[in-house]
């Protein structure tokens, strides 16, 4: 419990960008990573192994290129998809792609 006596919730101070960019970064993976397989009568569609397959975009010289260019920053979130036939239990396709390209928080003073 915090301050607010709100179970699972964490206070950060209005100005703390790192811990803002850190939480954005853990919810969206976590969203993902908890994600329900999709599933009918036949298939079966699961996604694991969620993480990103990047570090954080730093520094003040690659935000001014991406600003100046017109870019965005990002960091790209993948997982594992596995398709399986229910009926069976076999794999019938899997691979490792990209979920998400997740934006970028910055304090704009670094």
């Amino acid at each position: 419990m915090n301050d607010l006596g709100i179970q699972g919730t964490t206070l950060r101070s209005f100005d703390d960008v790192t811990a803002l960019r850190q939480g954005v970064y853990d919810r969206v993976r976590n969203a993902y990573a908890n994600q329900a397989p999709i599933e009918n009568k036949q298939f079966r569609l699961e996604l694991s192994d969620v993480d990103y397959d990047q570090d954080e975009p730093t520094g003040y010289d690659r935000q001014k290129k991406a600003i100046i260019g017109g870019r965005t920053l990002h960091r790209s979130l993948s997982g594992n998809y596995r398709l399986v036939d229910k009926l069976t239990g076999e794999t019938l396709d899997q691979r490792r792609s990209r979920i998400a390209m997740v934006p970028h928080v910055t304090s704009g003073r670094q």
